[in-house]
């Protein structure tokens, strides 16, 4: 489907949601449409659509549209995936609510198979594709309405930058022109740290990690190869060893207390997809920090996950996944890692990991 085709089914369907017209609106729906609503509700099907629709606009729902403004449309063309940003205020419960969201809408080659609603205020969601404008729908600037507020939100939400969204935490596009210039000027980086002379100059090789990691103590110590994607996001404490080909994917905030030793192989993930492939296929991604505490010994081929804490003085066996926080003085391992035993319950006779 063309982006011209796109728009006009985007347009049938919230023009038939805003004007109260059912006929319109389950036009531009297959038969198997799946819509995601924003609390988690799903609609399976034309019937379930129909039923959605006629609930809401009959009060009987969770509340009641009074008005609904698209910002702009989005389209990725080659798969389909369609990003509408827009402002919608209802009656919530007697209240009146506004919101900022976007739906995230999958088409097929002749109607829109499904559609995912997010409310920035709720899921902290405040899509953009990697697309195109489609151009029948622009972002304007919104006159003043008194509603300082929400023109505020709306300000930083249109305004914001991808990496603004990557290091809070929000979905954003990886491929946004100011972080992949980012994660090339650290290649480069790594390129030259990675083939340091063994025996050469200490100084070079302590310039490249100053650069590389402007967050590092000078006593940290890596042992090459080593990959990143940004190295600001990575804060390392005081003598801290990675050992062999260690991967920190730094998203978000990595936290490495002091004292801390890598193993070969260690991985750690701040980076995460959305669950809805249809969501993933518009280049949405999001990353969650992870801390890892002083005096911990990490092994061989560890793969720390996004969004896990990892205590003070753990001990984390070989080959584990950590997929969940491990609290302090813990040995854990497995895949998913859990805690086997207190460390006060192992002598210092040099267990195996």
């Amino acid at each position: 489907m063309n982006r011209k085709q796109a728009t006009q089914l985007i347009e049938a369907y919230f023009d038939g949601w805003l004007n109260r017209d059912l006929e319109l609106f389950l036009s531009a729906l297959s038969d198997n449409v799946v819509i995601l609503e924003c609390d988690g509700t799903t609609y399976r099907g034309v019937d379930q659509a129909r039923r959605w629709f006629t609930d809401w606009h009959a009060g009987r729902a969770n509340g009641r549209v009074t008005d609904w403004e698209i910002l702009r449309i989005l389209f990725d063309e080659p798969n389909g995936v369609a990003t509408v940003e827009w402002d919608f205020s209802c009656v919530c419960h007697g209240e009146t609510s506004s919101f900022l969201g976007a739906s995230v809408i999958t088409l097929d080659e002749t109607r829109i198979v499904r559609i995912h609603e997010y409310r920035m205020d709720k899921d902290s969601v405040p899509p953009s594709a990697r697309a195109k404008d489609c151009g029948s729908v622009q972002t304007e600037e919104r006159p003043a309405d008194g509603d300082g507020d929400r023109k505020q939100r709306e300000g930083a939400w249109m305004a914001d930058t991808e990496k603004a969204k990557m290091l809070r935490g929000d979905l954003y596009i990886a491929s946004d022109e100011t972080l992949t210039a980012e994660r090339l000027r650290v290649r480069k980086l790594l390129h030259r740290l990675n083939v340091t002379q063994p025996g050469g100059d200490s100084s070079s090789y302590s310039e490249i990690v100053r650069e590389l990691l402007p967050n590092a103590t000078p006593a940290t110590w890596i042992q090459p190869p080593f990959y990143c994607d940004y190295g600001y996001n990575i804060h390392v404490g005081e003598d801290v060893f990675l050992n062999f080909n260690c991967v920190v994917l730094d998203g978000a905030r990595v936290t490495i207390g002091a004292y801390t030793q890598f193993g070969p192989n260690v991985q750690i993930y701040t980076a995460t997809h959305p669950f809805e492939a249809d969501v993933r296929r518009s280049g949405l991604e999001q990353a969650k920090p992870v801390s890892i505490g002083a005096d911990c010994w990490i092994g061989g081929s560890v793969v720390v996950c996004p969004g896990v804490t990892i205590g003070d003085r753990c001990v984390i066996g070989a080959g584990s996944v950590v997929t969940k926080d491990i609290p302090d003085d813990t040995v854990a391992a497995g895949n998913p890692a859990r805690p086997i035993r207190s460390l006060s319950a192992i002598d210092s006779g040099g267990d195996r990991l």
